[in-house]
């Protein structure tokens, strides 16, 4: 009985070990989640989007996104805009404005660990005529150096008129020009009154 359980003290041990080595051995698997909210920005050069964002690695081993683009375009609207990521930002609660964190680069993403940003993607081909309406954005993440992305998420965002004609040159040159954060991917309105088939809906027979 004794040997018999030492053969299996020992069987287990080595299938953990295999175990452990083979997911040692395995990649990094990266994914993304885009924020609850986009943010636009028009001036006079072109315009700005700003994606908060998360890469997130559930492997055991490290790994980095190399690159990151968004393509951008309002559906049955010319012309579709592809940019490369051009910035990370940060707000500067003092004087409640965005500023520069870093210029965008390769991320590193520790195993089974997470990391934030606020990705600021700029067009500065001239200026652009942003139509009211709902847009499609795809962001293209580069695990590895090839001319296709590793993988892509696509988005939806509504840019609402009244929004487009909040986004007005400031009087005072000092400030930027103000940004415009829109839900992204929403379902529901943000604050509402809910019918009972709403509510049915959301929560199911627990509603």
């Amino acid at each position: 009985m004794q040997d018999a359980a030492l053969i299996i003290s020992v069987v287990s041990l080595l299938v953990a070990c295999v175990a452990l080595f083979v997911r040692g051995l395995q990649g990094a698997t990266i994914g993304l989640q885009a924020g609850s909210t986009v943010g636009f920005c028009r001036f006079d050069e072109g315009f700005e989007i700003y994606v908060p964002a998360t890469f997130f690695n559930t492997a055991q081993r490290l790994g980095v996104v190399t690159r990151c683009s968004l393509v951008v375009w309002a559906p049955g609207v010319e012309p579709v805009y592809y940019i490369e990521w051009t910035e990370f930002r940060k707000q500067d609660h003092s004087d409640n404005r965005w500023v520069r964190d870093e210029f965008a680069g390769p991320v590193t993403v520790a195993a089974r660990a997470a990391v934030s940003k606020v990705i600021c993607f700029r067009w500065t081909r001239g200026p652009v005529v942003l139509p009211p309406g709902e847009y499609k954005l795809a962001l293209c993440i580069w695990l590895v150096d090839s001319p296709k992305p590793t993988f892509t998420s696509t988005h939806r965002a509504e840019l609402p008129a009244a929004e487009i004609a909040a986004m007005i040159k400031p009087k005072d040159p000092s400030r930027g020009w103000p940004i415009r954060f829109v839900p992204l991917d929403e379902h529901l309105d943000r604050n509402k009154v809910l019918t009972k088939n709403e509510v049915a809906q959301l929560l199911g027979s627990d509603g």
